[in-house]
């Protein structure tokens, strides 16, 4: 939710601008949605940690314990 409320916050802007630049606008977005995006695996990577640390199942550290296992490391 909070991501589509910074979404209509943009388009108000926009919409609401005296100067309308589609591009800077397309950017902008863009830009939005690669920051959402970098949070997103931001939290996915401490989920991981957390689950390491609580001894929590989780495919990525069970993944990465048979790799370690396999290659001799």
């Amino acid at each position: 939710f909070k991501s589509s409320f910074v979404k209509v916050a943009i388009d108000a802007l926009f919409l609401l601008s005296e100067k309308q630049n589609s591009n800077l606008y397309q950017n902008l977005l863009k830009s939005h949605k690669s920051f959402y995006s970098g949070l997103q695996i931001l939290d996915d990577l401490c989920d991981v940690e957390n689950d390491f640390r609580n001894k929590q199942t989780n495919i990525a550290i069970s993944f990465l314990k048979n790799f370690i296992k396999k290659n001799d490391l």
